[in-house]
């Protein structure tokens, strides 16, 4: 052999192993993926259906723990176990509890068993029920002092890889032995099963056969399986013949949740299921292994028949390959879910348990057998000490909470408390703490979570034992009566009430039961003691003189002491008491007059009051009527009484219309004001008033509609059901003047409107003050007002002033509500929205805002905005401060913050921006309140609102019709309110010498702050009658008058003209005389008391 010969068969030959090499290296690499992956299979798929195990499982042991604690041929077995000779095991607590460690563990395979096999057959059985019975086996023996072990997904992956081989041969053994060997459940359950035999074919005669909507029920669950199933082979198959790679893995985590789904809503919940299920527990007489059998069997048949049809497929096409393929799966799936849903059943019907117990039942039960802790002795069995935790009625609420929190973790009150542990049984919906003495339930709670175990702990530590009515040695049975006997109970050497509560609130005292018995007690004690001692009459008698003695010494110490305080008060004069008081404010000074007044006198009844005294009071009974009863009821100031007040309000001058009192009182005040001070406007609006008669003392009947001279002779005779106030409010002054009241039906026609309004503003000028303005509400009987006094506005054109009626070198500006016409600017956003030049202008961009805050748990953008703005009632529509939050400051903010997620569900968000961020600029402007908010001329808000008025133009030529812009008359109110502001602004600027506007003085806010103030002196009663507001209309304005501008008192003059009651008895007196003369016909003497009758005639109507 050549060399080069030599060479090409070592290179032949070390190319051969190396091939070799790399198959084997590739076959091993495919072996450790493969079973890497059977592996994280197995343990994903135990962890997904673990929680639905271990649900159930408790469902199944807590319901197995009650059915043997309630058995009475459990009772009898252990009643008669040690008397008979037969092989019978005694229940004590250790053969419980090693009763309930098998029977769990047996029943957490069977559940194992019967989820797996439901899923996927014998290739999940033999990998997932090895995980389910290691679970149940390592929880029952991990209990320790801190509760059971937890275990986590990594660390089960963990801890299965090492031990999956392992225990994949264990299995079947623990299986037979669970299945076949001779454990106590078997023996206990050879003692019942003749008892329980009867009773089983009751219940079984008491059902009857399967109706067919039952039977629809139980098809349905094998169709859903065969059908998920059906989906799943069709996939599997398609992607193997067809090359293509699918994803199986996420298929059959989908197809495991809709499993799991289905049966525990669909099969558990409605009366056919439970009914269905209970009928297959009761008639599954076949044992558990042998079902068990039947779908190996069944599974196998299915693995047969798939390999014959691919193995001995004929050549056909690739679609009839796959039919027959997946018709023969379906038939085998179908009986395998048949036997499936035999072994499932009987265990799912613990879910939905037919008898419930009571409330009641379950607290007569808890009173009878308190839970004992189990370091404590007890004689009591652990089945019988946790009876009473167990609780139908909030299993599905326990079932839908997590139902697994660390008692360790709770905070105890003080270090006096201690954790007790009780015996650990799985399937206990919640827990249960309860505080009792004597078997008497003091309180319950349910703890389902930290915070609820903390309450419950700290309502424990506060409460405190009663300490009863006394210690029973003091009380003897000779001292009771018979029926004391009744209402009282020994305990612990105490005696206490039978109706004692057990916990008071204060520590070592009792409960007003307890009191109420001790108290009886002593004076029927009391009684028997005095009765047996008999004082002497002597004895008698020096006790009471020395008593006599007593009290005369003390009375005379008393009189001494208060003829020196007459004394001392008396040399006190007058000019002292006002020198002292000199330097206190005029109100208070009138308080301390009033009050040393009072001190002067013996009764109250007859005094005399200041006038600016009386009129102060008045209006703190108008404000607030409890606050007067409680200052004039605890004397903390020396006020006059009701009678007395409706004296003075009678005195008042009432009638609706212009009250020229108080024409002629204001221009008395306004003499000694500036020309500053005297400018502002007329404020004009209407609340509604009580449909109410009133009959005066003199006849008359009060509630019809008054108009003054302007009332038609139609509406004269017509009830009113509306008040409308015209005021007057200053630029520059925190006072306002009431100027006319008047009562109507409805609303006011227009006419009419425009003419008692020309008549006001006459009326005003000649008291002294000149009227700019006139604002109102844009309802439409002003809006009438409104064209017919001239004033219009467009986009071409606007007319929002008139030639002034007093002065023909100034203008009489009219101008709108701006909170009126801000809320209908917010209805029209929210009903249609707005196609503005910038673009469509929506409220939903600001939606899509809110949701994505209210979300945050954390800080929020739009802290204030709420639903009631986004979608807000009839009522709440006139809310005002609704609309102004609508456009504030952080809705802005929460658009800019969100506004990448907003822009991908609504788009471009631009044109919302913009309009928001000009109506939040334009509310600014219009309800400026402070000097550095003020219009001020030449500014950027004057340039602002002159924008805005252009910007209103090009909107509604751009809107192509009126539904994507403002209404007609909210258009003409903004409009017109705008460029009358700028006017009033350069008038007041250049011709009277003001430096800004306060924009807020153009609103009608003082008048809806008077009806507030109307509405809450009428008490409960939100709409006064006419008469009640009359009467308050006229004492505000009264105040108003008397009240004194900056740095000035009250005219005395002006007070004496507004409050002063007249002598009408003596008037009465007079009149009496008169016509007693008239009817004697003595003329002389008539004519001599006649001018007497008309002066005091002309002193009452003034």
């Amino acid at each position: 052999m050549t060399t080069s010969g030599l060479c090409h068969r070592l290179a032949l030959w070390s190319l051969r192993h190396v091939a070799y090499g790399i198959e084997l290296g590739i076959f091993t690499l495919m072996a450790v993926s493969m079973a890497i992956s059977f592996w994280v299979d197995n343990a994903i798929a135990t962890m997904t259906t673990v929680s639905v195990v271990n649900d159930t499982f408790g469902i199944i042991q807590r319901n197995t723990y009650i059915r043997m604690t309630q058995d009475s041929s459990f009772r009898e077995l252990n009643m008669t176990s040690s008397n008979s000779g037969e092989d019978n095991i005694p229940i004590t607590e250790e053969l419980a509890d090693e009763f309930t460690k098998l029977d769990r563990m047996r029943q957490t395979t069977l559940i194992g068993v019967g989820f797996c096999a439901t899923l996927g057959g014998m290739g999940l059985l033999s990998g997932h029920v090895i995980n389910y019975y290691l679970l149940g086996y390592i929880t029952e023996l991990s209990i320790t002092e801190y509760g059971p072990l937890v275990i986590t997904p990594l660390s089960w992956c963990l801890f299965h890889l090492p031990l999956c081989f392992v225990l994949l041969v264990a299995t079947w053994a623990v299986l037979h032995f669970l299945a076949l060997g001779k454990t106590v459940a078997s023996r206990y359950r050879e003692h019942i099963d003749e008892d329980l035999k009867k009773a089983i074919n009751e219940q079984v005669e008491a059902l009857g056969p399967l109706k067919l909507h039952e039977g629809g029920v139980l098809l349905n669950y094998i169709l859903l399986n065969a059908l998920l199933f059906l989906g799943t082979r069709f996939t599997h198959e398609l992607s193997k013949r067809s090359g293509v790679a699918l994803t199986h893995s996420a298929l059959w985590v989908g197809f495991t949740i809709m499993l799991f789904i289905f049966p525990s809503e669909s099969m558990t919940r409605c009366d056919s299921s439970r009914r269905l299920l209970t009928w297959a527990e009761l008639n599954n007489d076949m044992p558990w292994y042998t079902l068990l059998l039947a779908n190996t069997c069944t599974t196998g048949l299915q693995q047969l028949a798939r390999d014959e049809v691919h193995e001995h497929s004929l050549p056909k096409p690739l679609y009839v390959q796959i039919v027959i393929s997946i018709v023969t799966s379906v038939m085998c799936e179908l009986c395998q879910n048949t036997v499936v849903v035999a072994i499932f059943a009987p265990y799912v019907t613990h879910l939905c348990p037919d008898e419930q117990p009571t409330p009641e039942q379950s607290t007569k039960k808890r009173a009878a057998s308190p839970p004992t802790c189990e370091d404590q002795p007890s004689k009591r069995t652990a089945l019988q000490s946790v009876e009473p935790q167990l609780r139908f009625e909030d299993c599905e609420s326990a079932r839908q909470s997590d139902n697994a929190f660390e008692l360790e973790d709770v905070v105890r009150p003080n270090d006096h408390w201690a954790m007790h542990k009780f015996r650990h049984y799985d399937g206990i919906a919640y827990v249960s703490a309860s505080l009792s003495r004597e078997l008497t339930l003091i309180s319950e709670k349910v703890a389902y979570n930290l915070e609820d175990a903390k309450q419950v702990l700290d309502c424990a530590e506060s409460l405190h034992p009663c300490r009863g009515a006394g210690r029973a040695k003091d009380f003897t049975y000779d001292v009771l009566t018979k029926k004391l006997e009744q209402q009282i109970s020994h305990s612990d050497g105490l005696v206490f009430s039978v109706t004692c509560k057990g916990a008071v609130k204060q520590q070592g005292s009792s409960c007003i039961s307890c009191k109420y018995v001790r108290k009886v007690i002593l004076t029927r004690k009391s009684y028997l003691k005095r009765k047996e001692r008999r004082n002497s009459v002597s004895t008698k008698l020096r006790v009471l003189s020395q008593r006599n003695k007593r009290m005369a010494t003390r009375l005379l110490d008393i009189a001494g002491r208060l003829e020196e305080m007459r004394a001392n008060n008396a040399n006190v004069a007058d000019k002292i008491l006002e020198d002292k008081i000199s330097s206190l404010p005029r109100k208070q000074q009138a308080s301390v007059r009033a009050c040393f007044q009072a001190a002067k006198q013996t009764s109250k009844q007859g005094m005399r009051y200041n006038q600016e005294w009386i009129l102060e009071c008045l209006l703190m009974k108008l404000k607030s009527p409890r606050l007067y009863q409680h200052i004039r009821k605890n004397e903390i100031l020396m006020m006059p009484s009701n009678t007395t007040l409706k004296r003075y309000l009678r005195s008042y001058e009432s009638a609706f219309g212009f009250n020229q009192a108080v024409m002629n009182t204001l221009k008395k005040k306004t003499a000694s004001m500036s020309d500053l001070e005297r400018h502002g406007g007329l404020l004009v609006d209407e609340m509604k008033l009580s449909e109410h008669f009133n009959v005066t003392a003199s006849g008359q009947i009060q509630g019809f509609v008054d108009l003054g001279e302007f009332t038609k002779p139609e509406d004269k005779y017509q009830q009113c059901d509306h008040g409308m106030v015209i005021m007057f409010v200053p630029f520059a002054g925190k006072w306002s003047q009431i100027v006319g009241v008047f009562a109507t039906k409805g609303n006011v026609r227009g006419d009419i409107l425009l003419k008692i309004l020309m008549e006001a503003t006459i009326l005003v000028e000649q008291a002294g003050l000149f009227v700019d303005h006139i604002t109102c509400d844009g309802a439409p009987w002003n809006r009438k007002m409104w064209k017919l006094a001239g004033v219009s506005a467009s986009s071409k054109k606007i007319n929002g002033a008139i030639q002034h009626p007093v002065d023909e070198m100034r203008k009489l500006h009219f101008i709108s509500d701006f909170p009126h016409l801000l809320k209908c600017l917010r209805n029209g956003l929210l009903q249609k929205g707005f196609a503005t030049p910038d673009g469509l202008v929506s409220v939903h961009p600001v939606r899509e805002a809110y949701l994505l805050d209210r979300s945050v748990r954390t800080l929020k953008v739009m802290p204030n905005l709420t639903e009631t703005h986004l979608e807000p009632n009839s009522f709440e529509k006139m809310r005002t401060p609704f609309a102004f939050q609508l456009f504030g400051p952080y809705v802005l903010r929460g658009l800019a913050f969100y506004k990448e997620d907003i822009e991908r569900r609504c788009g471009s968000i631009e044109a919302t921006q913009l309009f928001f961020s000009k109506i939040q600029r334009l509310i600014t402007v219009m309800t400026s309140r402070f000097r550095a908010e003020a219009l001020r001329p030449a500014s950027t808000d004057v340039a602002f609102l002159s924008n805005f008025l252009d910007f209103l133009n090009d909107w509604e030529s751009f809107s192509d019709n009126k539904r994507h812009f403002l209404s007609e008359s909210t258009a003409i109110g903004f409009r017109v309110t705008i460029a009358n502001t700028l006017s009033l602004l350069k008038y007041l600027t250049e011709s009277v010498g003001f430096k800004y506007l306060m924009t807020s003085r153009l609103s009608t806010d003082p008048v809806e702050h008077f009806f507030g103030i109307v509405r809450q002196s009428s008490g409960c009663n939100a709409h006064p009658s006419p008469d009640e507001f009359l009467i308050t209309v006229n004492c505000l304005s009264f105040y108003n008058l008397a009240h004194s501008v900056d740095s000035a008192n009250a005219n005395p003059d002006m007070i004496n003209a507004l409050v002063t009651v007249h002598d009408r008895q003596g008037l009465k007196v007079t009149h009496k005389k008169l016509m007693i003369l008239y009817h004697r016909e003595n003329l002389a003497r008539s004519k001599a008391r006649l001018p007497r009758c008309q002066k005091s005639l002309l002193t009452t109507s003034m």
